[in-house]
């Protein structure tokens, strides 16, 4: 199997053309991150140097890449908080395993309590909660 990879074309055919266009949409990325600010300076430069010009002027190209921004942007946010409630998961979870490590060693529900800043009442619950049941892995 063969395989050719485009880095580069002839000057001013389509392919040469995507490509300066990829490149100066990257430079804006770096500069203002993956920003509406990114996708109109990437058109507003392609324009000016005739890159993709024809195609730029129409407005759904525009709307198509704040589209595909927006898509990105959701995309990142919620793979943000599924982190963080995972994390949030693992810290309660770390707790609970504390708090019975600390009863079955003898160290009473008060003392828990104060070292872990929670009332009384909740350490019996953690305590008092199944523990989860080993991974295979």
């Amino acid at each position: 199997m063969r395989v050719k990879v485009i880095f580069d074309s002839k000057q001013g055919d389509i392919i040469n053309q995507y490509i300066i266009f990829c490149r100066v949409f990257d430079e804006q990325v770096k500069l203002y991150g993956r920003t509406e600010k990114a996708v109109r300076e990437t058109i507003r430069i392609c324009k000016n140097r005739n890159v993709l010009k024809e195609y730029l002027a129409k407005e759904e190209v525009s709307t198509i890449m704040f589209g595909l921004m927006d898509r990105e942007r959701l995309l990142e946010i919620s793979n943000m908080w599924m982190r963080e409630e995972a994390q949030a998961e693992g810290r309660a979870e770390g707790k609970k395993s504390m708090a019975r490590g600390l009863f079955k060693s003898g160290i009473d529900l008060e003392a828990i309590a104060l070292s872990a800043g929670v009332p009384v009442e909740q350490v019996k619950k953690l305590i008092s909660e199944p523990e989860p049941e080993p991974t295979a892995g």
